[in-house]
C-alpha cells in the first residue's frame, strides 16, 4: 500500500509529464483503433467484390463516365449486365 502512495505522489509530483503521458497513451489506442478498422475495411472490400465480378473503367479517368456505345459490348459479353451504377450514370440498369 505504501508503494501505490509513493506512485501516487510521484504522478502529481510533475502534472505535465503525467498528462502527455496519458495523452500518448490515448493517442496511440486511438490510432491502433483506426488502423484495425482501415485493415478490416480493405479486407471486406476484398469479400465484397468477389471473384466473378468485372470492374470496367473509362480509359481516360475514372471519374469520367463510360463511352453509351460500350453499352452494347457490355450487355453481349457473357454473364455481362449492368448490376450497379453510379447515381448519375447515363446508362440505365436493366
Amino acid at each position: 500500500m505504501r508503494y501505490l502512495i509513493l506512485v501516487w505522489r510521484n504522478l502529481l509530483r510533475r502534472k505535465t509529464r503525467t498528462l502527455m503521458t496519458l495523452g500518448a497513451i490515448f493517442v496511440s489506442f486511438a490510432l491502433f483503433g483506426v488502423l484495425m478498422i482501415v485493415r478490416t475495411a480493405f479486407g471486406l472490400g476484398v469479400e465484397f467484390a468477389g471473384a466473378n465480378r468485372l470492374w470496367v473503367t473509362n480509359k481516360i479517368s475514372i471519374i469520367q463516365f463510360m463511352p453509351i456505345s460500350y453499352v452494347q459490348d457490355v450487355l453481349t459479353t457473357p454473364g455481362g449486365s449492368f448490376g450497379a451504377s453510379g447515381a448519375d450514370s447515363p446508362v440505365p440498369l436493366g
